[in-house]
């Protein structure tokens, strides 16, 4: 118990008083590679997109934490503040495969790290669930009284049917679409006390700071959907909701899935906001990403068209035009 006690008050010391001071993180950066502790490229994909949202570790950073997943994500924060090459995340992967309920080893989706993290830091700070929380509308018009029935709810994250879709714009454009209910789907109006043709509208009341997209890769029967989706790297234009404003968002990293549901690996590719300049974080192999475009105009990478290649699953956006931003990457 004295060595648990000695060494949880040490780690508690290491993030009282090791993190850099905001002013001193400037400069370009390049993400430090993390080690695969047996099948954790999911975790490593998800938390090199969450280490290039500078809003998100800003307040992550101020926060202090009891012992348990945000607190080791501090302590991993500091160490990316040392540029080091090669990183271990084995205590947070500790506290994520408890916190998920998953076995040591085992190959995961790497959304539920992703709406873990987002989950719990949101509970922990109202000023981190508002970065994320995207407020939707949701109403329904009778077609024969025109009586409009208006519910309102919040989420963390889109989750996109692919569809046919050949892009994320076009994606999220029938996310938003007008939905005629009709036939066996027909809506219950309570004014006309029967079921009546109805159409169903979905629209955004609130733009977040940050945008999470999840592209549905996997259907009912856990088979992987290759098909490429083209990515837009600046201007996704969210329809806009009730207020009339359209909201553009840029591109600032995502996690790509290779391969098959049962052998699969994940990757990210990350953005870094002041040089623009794209990386490839594959574990602990970092390299620079001259080919990002790829994934604008083809949905992969151009050479692997005609492969199950890294098919984009998990996209970070950031709003644009935020002039409330730090400079470049606060682990820099």
């Amino acid at each position: 118990m004295k060595n648990y006690l000695a060494y949880w008050l040490w780690r508690s010391m290491l993030v009282l008083f090791s993190f850099v001071p905001q002013t001193q993180f400037v400069g370009a950066h390049k993400p430090s590679g993390l080690i695969n502790n047996g099948n954790t490229c999911y975790i490593n994909a998800s938390l090199q997109c969450f280490f290039a949202l500078e809003q998100f570790n800003r307040e992550i950073l101020k926060s202090t934490y009891s012992p348990g997943l945000l607190y080791e994500y501090q302590i991993l924060s500091k160490k990316l503040t040392e540029n080091q090459s090669v990183v271990n995340p084995l205590h947070f992967c500790r506290k994520m495969w408890q916190a998920i309920d998953a076995v040591p080893g085992s190959q995961e989706d790497a959304y539920l790290v992703v709406n873990t993290v987002i989950a719990q830091a949101s509970q922990s700070s109202s000023s981190i669930k508002k970065l994320f929380s995207v407020g939707l509308e949701s109403s329904v018009t009778c077609s024969s009284c025109k009586t409009k029935y208006t519910t309102y709810d919040h989420a963390t994250e889109l989750n996109l049917d692919l569809n046919c879709s050949q892009s994320v714009q076009g994606c999220l454009e029938n996310f938003f679409a007008a939905e005629h209910l009709k036939d066996d789907n027909k809506y219950y109006c309570s004014k006309c006390k029967t079921k009546n043709e109805a159409t169903k509208q979905l629209s955004l009341q609130n733009a977040p700071e940050i945008l999470v997209v999840q592209l549905k890769r996997f259907d009912n029967l856990l088979r992987k959907i290759t098909t490429p989706v083209k990515v837009n790297l600046t201007n996704l234009e969210v329809p806009a909701g009730s207020k009339g404003q359209r909201t553009s968002y840029q591109l600032v990293g995502f996690v790509a899935h290779i391969g098959s549901l049962d052998g699969g690996h994940y990757v990210a590719y990350t953005k870094d906001i002041k040089s623009n300049i794209w990386h490839y974080c594959n574990d602990a192999s970092i390299t620079q990403c001259n080919y990002i475009e790829d994934f604008e105009t083809y949905g992969c990478a151009k050479t692997q068209l005609s492969a199950i290649g890294q098919t984009p699953y998990l996209l970070f956006y950031k709003k644009s035009g935020d002039k409330n931003s730090c400079p470049s990457n606060v682990f820099a």
